[in-house]
Parts: structure tokens; C-alpha cells; sequence
């Protein structure tokens, strides 16, 4: 039995064997294995060619890039743009509202490979910027490369060479790299406040000290800081507000003092003003006593002040209030018929128009007695354009209708309906 089954187990791990070998090995170009491309872009550009398959477009979003190469966003981001900008192995189509598209591009685009002597310099390693023609003899000494120091960061290097390029005068400097920020974006759209490494040994020694004795944040420490810096400016806003105030004040007593100041002048102004009698204006007495006779009851400082501007028309307002059966407040009335205008003089003195005349008199109470109107109080009826309304019942149209009460007596006059 043992002999017989030896021949079947040699013949399994032949087959098993076969198997193995038939396996599709992962195939690199040489051309892309020597051109100098970093791991992390190197990486990047395996998973983009992979994706691109036969459609020759890949739309995967850069987190799921970052994920699946097993690095971060960041990181992810700087080796797609060097790849597309800076070694043109790719070209990208920026899409709105969409992922960006990323697809091979053409030999004829690739930039040339990275030398060989340049692979192994390290990350802080900083090519010297490109020296503007225009700028040559004007300050170009300025554009000269301090020694790197270990462990920075070429943006902030590069970064401190632009602020003292700033401070030469006359100097017009272009530099080709990103302009450095704080702030980070989220993969929700939203964005934090990331501040860079800080070098000062010292500063950080004071950050941690008060993080550790006072238990708060560094966030907390930075916002702190923040919020002192501001109060220089504060003080000198407020000194400088105060500056403007003396100076006001000094500038008005300069004024006062320099006034003439003659004191047999401002005697005889004092005598001046002790000697004259001063002008009354207020309501004479007898005109005072008459507005309290008529039920006007008005204080003193208020009908001295009507008196002084309408003095002429007093006495047709009175006749004008008094004229008002049903004026509660007379001296309400009184006022506003003396400031509203309503008296100019005698001749001008409103009618009332519910005072009717004998033959308007006559006219409703023949009317009321044969069923024409209502009968009711002249008082209680409307008035349409200043003049009384009466409620007349018309025999044509079989209904009541309101009408002037000048169109009624001229529509049923007495003698027509005495006739009918």
C-alpha cells in the first residue's frame, strides 16, 4: 500500500509545483525602476498605472490612493504633484464637484530621469534658485544660499530667504515655490490649524512649562499670547484718544483766556442787566381769567406761550370752542385750534355743518313726518364732503339710500310730494 500511494503523492506536488510556477510575476519596467523616483512617488505611480487598465483614466479619489498605498494624505498629494508637475509621468484633469482624473502620459511628455549622483542627497538638500537676469548688478548678491540645517524644512528655508530678500530696498525678487500656510484641509471640506515645527529651544521649553504647571493646552498657550500682543495696540489706541482730548481742552482754555477781560466792562454789563426790566410777553390778566370764566383751564407757562404767538386770534378761538356742544376738554381743543390754524380770524371761522338753517329745518322735519328718513338726530347722521347726510327712503328703487342733504331737497321737494 505505502509503495502503491508514493507514485500519487510524487505526482500531487508535481501538479502543485506546476501550479506555482504558473503564477503571473509582477513585471517593472527597467526604465521606471531607474528613474529616480522616490518611494513614496514610486508607489503612488504603481497603484495609478494598475488602476488605469484599459480605459486609460483613473478617477479614485486621493484618500482611497492614500489608503491603498499605505501612506498619508499629505504625502499622497506631494508625490501626485510631483509626478504630474515635476516628472510629467502623469497629466491630471481637474473635474468640478468630481475626483480629479489621472491618466498615463506619452513618452515624448516625461521630464528626464533624476541623475544618479543626485539620488542619495537627502530631503534638506536645496537647489539654488534660478538668478533673475534683469537682477544682475542690482543686488543679486542678495539670492546667495546659507548652509542648510539639519532637520528643517526646505519651505521654511526657503521662506526666511524670502522675508530678508524683502528687507533689501529696490530689489524685485520672483521665487518659484508655494508660498507656505497654516492651514490643512479635512477630508469633510473643513479645515484646521496646523503651526510649523518651531526651532527655539527656548520657546518650547516655555510652552511646555506652562502646559505642565497650569495643566492647559498648547492650543490654549498660542491663543494666550495672541490675546497679549493685542494689548500694546490697545494702550496706544487709548493713550492716543486721551492725547486728543488734552489737546482739545487745552486748545479751548487757550480761547477762553485770550477773551478781553476788562473789568469796568463787566460792570457796567452787571449794572446793565440789574437796571433793565425785562419784556413780558405772557397773557394779560383779564384775558388769563376769561379762559378760566369759559371752562378753558390752561396753565400760566402754557397760555403765555400761546398768547406770544397768537395773541390776534384768541377771541375768535374761544367762540370757536365754545360753539362745540360736545368738546369735553376744552382746553385741549383750544390748543390745537390755535397751532393747527383752524381760527385764522372772524371771517374765517369754520361753520359747523351740522347747524342747519330754517328752511333745511323745515325740510327734514316734513320729511321724517312722511316717512322720507329716519328721523333720526341731524347729529348722529354722516357727512359726505362737509356737509350732512340724511338717509332718504326712495319710492322708485324701493330701498334706502344715503344722499347730501342740499340733492334731497332738490329731489323731493315739499310741494312736489304734497302734490303726489
Amino acid at each position: 500500500m505505502i509503495t502503491a500511494s508514493e507514485p500519487e503523492a510524487q505526482i500531487t506536488k508535481t501538479v502543485e509545483s506546476s501550479a506555482e510556477v504558473r503564477q503571473p510575476l509582477a513585471f517593472i519596467p527597467a526604465w521606471l525602476d531607474d528613474y529616480g523616483l522616490t518611494a513614496n512617488e514610486f508607489r503612488v505611480y504603481g497603484h495609478i498605472a494598475r488602476r488605469v487598465g484599459t480605459t486609460g483614466k483613473c478617477w479614485e479619489s486621493v484618500p482611497k490612493i492614500a489608503k491603498a498605498c499605505r501612506i498619508s494624505r499629505n504625502v499622497t498629494l506631494k508625490a501626485l504633484r510631483a509626478l504630474t508637475e515635476k516628472y510629467r509621468l502623469l497629466t491630471r484633469n481637474k473635474r468640478v464637484g468630481e475626483t480629479d482624473e489621472y491618466s498615463l502620459a506619452p513618452q515624448s511628455e516625461w521630464a528626464p530621469p533624476v541623475p544618479s549622483e543626485d539620488r542619495c542627497l537627502s530631503r534638506t538638500k536645496r537647489e539654488k534658485p534660478e538668478t533673475d537676469p534683469s537682477l544682475v548688478g542690482m543686488g543679486s548678491d542678495t539670492l546667495e544660499e546659507h548652509p542648510p540645517v539639519p532637520g528643517e524644512d526646505t519651505k521654511v528655508i526657503q521662506f526666511k530667504e524670502y522675508q530678508e530678500r524683502q528687507q533689501q530696498d529696490n530689489v524685485v525678487v520672483s521665487l518659484d515655490f508655494e508660498k507656505p500656510s497654516i492651514w490643512r484641509r479635512n477630508q469633510d471640506a473643513t479645515r484646521y490649524c496646523q503651526i510649523p515645527p518651531i526651532y527655539d529651544e527656548a520657546t518650547g521649553v516655555e510652552v511646555q512649562q506652562q502646559m505642565e504647571t497650569e495643566g492647559i493646552t498648547a492650543q490654549k498657550v498660542v491663543t494666550r499670547a495672541i490675546a497679549l500682543s493685542k494689548v500694546p495696540r490697545l494702550i496706544l489706541g487709548i493713550m492716543a484718544s486721551v492725547g486728543d482730548k488734552l489737546v482739545d481742552a487745552y486748545k479751548s482754555l487757550e480761547k477762553s483766556l485770550q477773551k478781553p477781560t476788562n473789568q469796568k466792562q463787566t460792570q457796567r454789563t452787571d449794572i446793565a442787566k440789574t437796571s433793565s426790566v425785562p419784556e413780558t410777553n405772557g397773557i394779560p390778566e383779564h384775558e388769563f381769567q376769561r379762559l378760566k370764566e369759559e371752562g378753558i383751564f390752561l396753565n400760566r407757562a402754557v397760555a403765555d406761550e400761546l398768547w406770544a404767538k397768537h395773541s390776534s386770534e384768541f377771541s375768535n378761538a374761544i367762540a370757536y370752542v365754545l360753539s362745540k356742544d360736545k368738546v369735553k376738554d376744552k382746553a385741549a381743543y383750544f390748543r390745537k385750534c390755535l397751532e393747527q390754524g383752524w381760527v385764522k380770524d372772524s371771517k374765517s371761522q369754520r361753520r359747523d355743518p351740522y347747524d342747519l338753517n330754517a328752511e333745511q329745518k323745515q325740510w327734514y322735519e316734513w320729511a321724517a313726518s312722511c316717512g322720507l328718513c329716519d328721523g333720526r338726530p341731524i347729529r348722529h347722521c354722516c357727512l359726505m364732503n362737509g356737509e350732512v347726510a340724511v338717509v332718504v327712503f326712495e319710492p322708485e328703487l324701493k330701498c334706502h339710500t344715503t344722499m347730501p342733504l342740499s340733492r334731497a331737497i332738490q329731489k323731493y321737494p315739499c310741494s312736489q310730494l304734497e302734490d303726489d
